[in-house]
Formats: C-alpha cells, sequence, structure tokens
C-alpha cells in the first residue's frame, strides 16, 4: 500500500491560532527565566548526564550499535538507533544541504508547496506525508491517522539495512517532526524506556513538543503499552516550566488535552 498524499482542495475559511508550527514561542529562553534556579540547575546537570550517556544522538553524528533483539523485524542493536537524525523546519531545510541526508521524511500541510529547498540535499530517499497539526479531528483539517504512522514506521524500517542518515522536518520542526522521530527510535530500539526515547527526541530538539495523537497511535502500533504517551506528557510538562506561555498558547490552538495532560504529569 503506497503511503498516503493529499492534495489541497480546501475552502478558504478563517484562520486559525497560531499552533505549534510556529516557531516562535519555542524560542530558547534565557537563563533565568520560565523556571526557578533550583529547577533550572536540575533541567542542565541532567541534560548533562543525558548528554554522556547518548553522545551520539546530535543532528547528523553517526549512531553506534551493537547486538540487540532477535526477532527478524527489528534492527541488530540495543542501545541506540542504528541511524544518524536531525530534525528541522522548513526554514532550516537549506542549511542541511551539505549534510549528507540520505533519507527524508517530509511532513507538510496538505496545501502547502513543495519547499524548494529540497534541490540542495543532494540524492536521497523520500516519503512526504500530508496532513494537519492537530491532535484532535477538525472539519476541513486532516487529522494524523493510523495510516499516517503506518508509513512512518515501514520507512523507517528502512533506515536499519541502509545505515542512513535521516532528516525529518516538518513546518518547524516541533510538533510532527519530533513525533515522528520518537516512533522511529521506539521502533528501532525497541528495548529503551519510552521517557529515554523522548529524552533523546529532545536531546536532538531541545524545543520538541511531540504532536500526542501522533504519539498515541504509534505506541498503539509498537504495543508500548501507553509508555510513550506517558513520557510525551512529561516533555510537555517540562516545555511548560521553561516556556510557561505554552499553556495558554497551545490551548488556544485547540490542544488543550495536550496541556491538561502535561499538568498532571512530572517534568521529563
Amino acid at each position: 500500500m503506497p503511503p498516503p498524499t493529499w492534495s489541497s482542495a480546501r475552502k478558504s475559511k478563517p484562520p486559525r491560532p497560531a499552533h505549534a508550527t510556529d516557531g516562535a514561542p519555542f524560542a530558547p529562553v534565557p537563563a533565568g527565566t520560565g523556571v526557578d534556579g533550583n529547577t533550572r540547575a536540575r533541567m542542565e546537570r541532567e541534560d548533562a548526564a543525558r548528554g554522556a550517556l547518548m553522545p551520539a544522538l546530535s543532528p547528523m553524528a553517526p549512531l553506534p550499535y551493537t547486538g540487540g533483539p532477535s526477532r527478524q523485524d527489528a534492527p541488530p542493536m540495543d542501545s541506540a538507533p542504528p541511524f544518524a537524525v536531525a530534525v528541522c523546519g522548513i526554514e532550516e531545510l537549506a542549511g542541511h544541504g551539505t549534510l549528507g541526508a540520505t533519507h527524508v521524511l517530509s511532513i507538510l500541510d496538505p496545501d502547502h508547496p513543495v519547499p524548494e529547498a529540497f534541490g540542495t540535499l543532494g540524492e536521497h530517499a523520500k516519503l512526504e506525508l500530508r496532513f494537519h497539526d492537530i491532535v484532535d479531528p477538525c472539519p476541513g483539517e486532516i487529522v494524523p491517522d493510523r495510516a499516517h504512522v503506518d508509513a512512518i514506521l515501514a520507512f523507517g524500517r528502512t533506515l536499519w539495512m541502509e545505515r542512513a542518515s535521516l532528516l525529518v522536518h516538518c513546518h518547524a520542526g516541533i510538533s510532527r517532526s519530533t513525533a515522528s522521530m520518537a516512533l522511529l527510535i521506539a521502533q528501532a530500539v525497541p528495548d529503551m524506556p519510552a521517557a529515554d526515547v523522548l529524552r533523546a527526541v529532545h536531546g536532538v530538539r531541545e524545543k520538541a513538543w511531540p504532536n500526542l495523537r501522533l504519539i498515541e497511535l504509534g505506541d498503539a502500533a509498537l504495543n508500548r503499552g501507553g509508555t510513550l504517551v506517558v513520557a510525551t506528557h512529561a516533555l510537555h510538562r517540562r516545555q511548560m516550566d521553561v516556556r510557561p506561555h505554552l499553556a495558554e498558547f497551545m490551548t488556544d490552538a485547540g490542544r488543550k488535552r495536550e496541556v491538561v495532560a502535561a499538568r498532571a504529569s512530572a517534568p521529563l
């Protein structure tokens, strides 16, 4: 079954509130703002520890792997996926032209043109998916569904055999792309705890706010028992601790249930 694609055929309507594909609300937070000093110090210690444990999970860095699961459909490693990975938004695509991406997962709004920057990336295999950055059905918009997740995971399985360098992008490299990255890592390393999967995503893309619906669908597809969903709530809570304005921002964007779940969680 070919991966799903959609053409634009939507009537014009009033603009939706700004949402997670707008990068400004996720701009880096200066030291001393958003969280108290003790909380920031703890987060910095955790980030340093994560960096020591997973130094290879940085954009386009080679990822080491060792012998791991014996399942024929699983990659041969137990600590890190056997592919390099980077995440970006549309405006950053041109900057990846020299990094040697062999595979690109491109996630766009249904009516958005193919970015011209793809011409700078060189030869690569590409999966293009088109759906909106929403977490619940919305009239006139395409919500992420199981077919999208199945296509992402099928694309991910091709990475295991090719020692790929993967570039994942959506409009801002914040929501759909980071959720997809989480699912690809969780699939590639089935024994990696869900919290470590989301920490790895955060390590590659500090401003990650993974799309919860994609995570929910992927968690079910990968039989993760809800653990990826719980870890995503925790990452959302961490982002809200660092960037308190995100609670109102995401609520106004129609993603209140992400905020509610995050508030009930401890930060990642």
